[in-house]
């Protein structure tokens, strides 16, 4: 009898999980590490690194390690389809961290509704975002709040009419309709729309044909790449007028692309700035500049942000898509300067502000003094 009991409480005790055997929580990510948005793909998964290292020191992640399974989307659509598709299917993730690129976002949110995975991105900004799902969230602000502070900034400037230059892509028209609508709405003119395709080097036909309505001053809707190269490309044709950037622009490829023609571009980007005070003091930016040798930007920041919210939500018992939904619905993180939380369309609330090209930097800029 007594060897019954003790062979009882063994198998009570195994399959209660009190055997102290260490379990991995696995999540998905995909970033674009390489095509044309490599460059904020590197950096978000540089940020992603930071808290999975801080995580997995809590004595909670002790034994139950984060491991990140980390797929490559190549900037493409199609591609980021079928990473995400095999996170799911062969991974068995319930929650997939990434997708820098709106497009990929976009083209995934089906799936991950249809499946009851989660996606949250750090780094999309389409307002096709905000209608995407249930199970879409991200915690980087909709194009929609960028676009009012730089549609601000042109008025102040008395730039009323303005012409607009952008990519043919999620991204660009996503911020040019945007931008369109906030400025028209606080009483500006847009006097042309004038899109150009990615991955091309020749923009001056395009430039010319936005210089010809001849507004006050152009925004630019895209990557760095690109908007690099339009300003590069405006300079040589000797077109002097005040330019304007989606938060795309905000990268050093494009002040080495663009070099003395970027100075007095102003953009737009989040609100975290690795030299306020309290944020210079956190940990994250410590630990980046320890591990990376520079000051971390918005993207690694959110990514950091991202994956910390996951290791929340995994610390409070949630294991399945369902449950990571659920806990995003309600959460509420303390970011690096105020608390975070997500709206009833999975879009986060964040301030965001100007920056103008300075001495070949990005600058934050005050439209008030």
């Amino acid at each position: 009898m007594k060897k019954y009991i003790f062979l009882t409480f063994l198998i009570l005790l195994v399959s209660s999980g009190c055997n102290n055997n260490p379990k991995t929580h696995q999540v998905g990510v995909v970033l674009s590490l390489s095509g044309r948005g490599a460059v904020y793909g590197e950096r978000s998964l540089n940020g992603m690194l930071i808290a999975q290292e801080e995580l997995n020191k809590k004595e909670y992640f002790t034994k139950n390690k984060i491991n990140l399974i980390i797929e490559d989307s190549k900037s493409s659509s199609s591609d980021a389809l079928l990473a995400f598709s095999k996170l799911i299917s062969y991974d068995k993730v319930p929650i997939v961290l990434g997708m820098v690129l709106s497009d990929e976002v976009l083209t995934c949110a089906q799936t991950a509704n249809k499946n009851e995975i989660v996606i949250l991105t750090p780094g999309a900004g389409s307002i096709e975002i905000t209608n995407a799902g249930p199970y879409i969230f991200r915690n980087r602000e909709s194009a929609f709040i960028q676009a009012k502070t730089i549609a601000e900034a042109c008025l102040h400037a008395n730039n009323t009419k303005i012409g607009l230059l952008y990519s043919q892509a999620a991204n660009g028209i996503s911020y040019k309709d945007a931008f369109s609508r906030s400025f028209i709405a606080a009483g500006g003119t847009v006097l042309s729309e004038v899109s150009f395709n990615e991955g091309i080097n020749d923009f001056k036909p395009e430039i010319k044909k936005v210089f010809d309505s001849n507004p006050d001053g152009i925004y630019l809707a895209g990557l760095d790449r690109e908007i690099g190269l339009i300003l590069k490309q405006a300079y040589e044709l000797g077109y002097r007028k005040q330019f304007y950037a989606s938060a795309g622009a905000v990268s050093p490829k494009l002040i080495e692309i663009a070099g003395q023609a970027a100075e007095g571009l102003i953009t737009v980007s989040e609100a975290f700035d690795p030299t306020d005070e309290d944020i210079a003091k956190s940990g994250f930016v410590n630990a980046f500049k320890k591990k990376y040798g520079k000051d971390p930007e918005w993207v690694s920041a959110n990514s950091y942000e991202a994956l910390m919210i996951i290791g929340q939500l995994i610390e409070s018992g949630c294991q399945t898509g369902e449950q990571f939904k659920q806990g995003l619905d309600s959460i509420e993180y303390k970011s690096f300067s105020d608390k975070l939380m997500f709206d009833s369309n999975g879009d986060v609330i964040k301030k965001s502000r100007l920056l103008i090209v300075n001495n070949q930097d990005f600058k934050k800029l005050n439209i008030n003094q």
